[in-house]
């Protein structure tokens, strides 16, 4: 009887690790924690955590351009503490680094520590990617 009970412990363990793999795993994918794929606007990825200074000080920079350029930029947030797997990727060696993609997911332009909003707009123009909506846009 007591080898049966643990046999079924052990299972217990292993459905609770599998199920705490793929749940870890799904996450990964979620929009702003990996997942990278082309779209047709380009990305403003910033990879931080939220118990870092100058990564909490992004937090109203990263709102204010996807809030002004909801239809024209898309703004993604990596915690590297939380999702690692997210984050390899980038290679990232200090947090804040902020990397700006292309439509077509390719790389353009990297930074790290805290960038300004227009500093960032000005990356991407210097990269064909004007950053500009209007009334007439639809998020």
């Amino acid at each position: 009887m007591r080898s049966t009970r643990s046999v079924v412990v052990l299972a217990a363990v292993g459905v609770a690790l599998a199920a705490a793999f793929a749940l870890r795993a799904s996450r990964a994918e979620e929009p702003g924690g990996g997942a990278f794929t082309p779209t047709d606007r380009p990305t403003l990825v910033e990879l931080g955590s939220d118990q870092c200074t100058s990564c909490r000080a992004m937090i109203p920079v990263l709102e204010e351009l996807r809030s002004a350029h909801a239809c024209s930029l898309e703004v993604r947030f990596v915690d590297v503490w939380q999702a690692p797997e997210a984050a390899k990727p980038f290679a990232v060696k200090v947090i804040p680094t902020q990397v700006l993609l292309a439509p077509d997911g390719q790389e353009i332009a990297r930074h790290t520590g805290f960038w300004p909003a227009d500093a960032i707009r000005g990356a991407f123009a210097a990269h064909g990617h004007v950053l500009v909506d209007g009334p007439e846009c639809d998020p």
